[in-house]
């Protein structure tokens, strides 16, 4: 049976006072009219399950979008019975809320319902239930069934274009990488002379040096080291905060600034590999844009492992030869002295870190945190560290244009 609102009441009420007043007066009439009030009641309260019966739901929506952006659903409402439904009432949640009315629905009829909802955030949406509800024909009560509607999409974090990928030292070479040493290989730079060895192609022989030793020499060259770009994410702990009616997160954040960096290398032909904690393990991701934005959209706080930690790993899972960059939200649990060991070790074999902080504080000062943040006196303390240690610093802020803080390393004065 449906559930009965204030109306089903009153008109109970007042259903029961005529029965009372027709029968002290003798008024035919007036029990007549309370009959009609009680009968209204009782009808009302049976019809409404029925309206909702027999009504299945197909929703039709894409494999992925991203956050951010308006993404069009479709559902697909049939009446499987002889019988017409009257004002249907279907909430769907998948994706975004949405509210969707059907006055009248005949016996067999499809109609396709099309909706347009942004997508607030990155995540995998399963297909969620759709609510159907009516209060046909009286209004005195409501009758509520779920209809199932599998499906699922992936939102992926919100990217933005960068005009170019952030380089570290803001495109000067370290004397870290000045001072390490090429290796011997197949590349294009010259290195030197050296004698002919079995194997070594005759393209290469330096006839000069050959005339004037009277051995056959060939020309050695430096193994080409591609560059690479790999990206170390926190996810240690979150925080959530409403911006621009959409709930986010601390994470959604970091995940955007990852999201926008793997995609700006692989535009630039750089390979990219990602690493982070989750589930309590410290996993790496690489591969192609789909791949990678999939994965992201997948991660979740607390990931199980301590920033310092997965820097240790991120240290061996990564090629020494990268460009690392490390996405760190402020949390009490990066502060300078956790995590400055772990980005020295990326920096082995003369791979250059860039840390890109996420200001927590900036999002924690204004709404609710769920992770304790360093205080906005700890911040630059932490800047500085990182670049007295060779780091570029980039620094992120809830409101600021996140293209600009991708770009614009943090000057610190010397």
């Amino acid at each position: 049976m449906a559930r009965p609102n204030r109306r089903a009441l009153g008109l109970t009420l007042g259903g029961f006072v005529l029965v009372l007043v027709g029968s002290n007066v003798q008024a035919g009439w007036i029990l007549v009219l309370a009959a009609l009030l009680i009968g209204a009641v009782a009808t009302g309260l049976l019809l409404p399950r029925s309206m909702v019966a027999g009504i299945s739901v197909e929703r039709h929506d894409p494999e992925a979008a991203f956050a951010g952006v308006d993404v069009s659903v479709d559902l697909v409402v049939r009446n499987e019975r002889r019988a017409a439904k009257l004002s249907v009432l279907l909430e769907d949640a998948n994706i975004a809320p949405a509210r969707l009315f059907l006055p009248h629905l005949a016996p067999d009829e499809e109609i396709t319902l099309t909706t347009v909802r942004r997508a607030p955030r990155r995540g995998v949406y399963e297909g969620e239930p759709v609510r159907l509800s009516s209060s046909a024909p009286f209004g005195v009560a409501r009758a509520i069934r779920e209809v199932p509607a599998p499906g699922r999409v992936v939102i992926y974090p919100r990217v933005v274009r960068i005009p170019r990928l952030p380089e570290p030292d803001g495109g000067r070479v370290s004397e870290r990488a000045d001072t390490t040493l090429p290796r011997r290989g197949s590349g294009q730079d010259f290195m030197g002379v050296r004698e002919y060895r079995a194997g070594d192609s005759l393209r290469h022989v330096h006839w000069p040096s050959s005339a004037h030793t009277g051995d056959l020499m060939v020309r050695e060259f430096a193994q080409e080291r591609p560059r690479r770009l790999g990206i170390v994410l926190d996810t240690s702990a979150d925080g959530t905060f409403e911006g621009d009616g959409v709930q986010q997160t601390v994470l959604y954040l970091a995940c955007s600034v990852s999201a926008s960096l793997a995609l700006a290398a692989m535009q630039a032909g750089l390979p990219v590999q990602l690493v982070a904690a989750h589930g309590g393990t410290v996993e790496a991701q690489s591969g192609g844009g789909i791949e990678i934005l999939t994965w992201l959209a997948e991660l979740w706080a607390p990931g199980g492992v301590p920033p310092s930690a997965v820097l240790d790993e991120a240290g061996v899972l990564l090629d020494a030869s990268n460009d690392d960059a490390v996405v760190l939200p402020t949390w009490r649990g990066n502060a300078a002295l956790e995590i400055l060991a772990g980005v020295a070790r990326l920096a082995r074999g003369g791979a250059q870190v860039m840390v890109f902080i996420v200001d927590a504080h900036s999002v924690a000062a204004r709404h609710r945190t769920v992770a304790e943040a360093l205080s906005p006196g700890e911040v630059p303390d932490l800047v500085r560290a990182l670049d007295s240690g060779g780091a570029t610093v980039f620094r992120v802020r809830e409101r600021e244009d996140l293209a600009t803080c991708l770009t614009r390393p943090v000057l610190v004065a010397s």
